[in-house]
């Protein structure tokens, strides 16, 4: 799912999904530099589960994102 894709299925702002992704809060790749971040429905899934956080707080532990090959 793309960044827009993830914003319409949640309800979420894209903005914060783009933040969510980048400090690793959604499990999310971006194949390079200006290419478009892209997660799957399941790590979507888990990411709305606990409240679609985009900021990092204790209670949130950021997990590590998902590379390309």
């Amino acid at each position: 799912m793309t960044t827009s894709e993830i914003a319409a299925y949640t309800g979420r702002h894209q903005e914060n999904v783009l933040l969510a992704l980048k400090r690793g809060l959604l499990v999310g790749v971006q194949p390079g530099p200006g290419c478009t971040w892209r997660a799957r429905r399941t790590e979507v899934d888990r990411w709305a589960d606990a409240g679609c956080p985009y900021r990092v707080t204790g209670k949130h532990k950021a997990r590590r994102k998902l590379r390309a090959a």
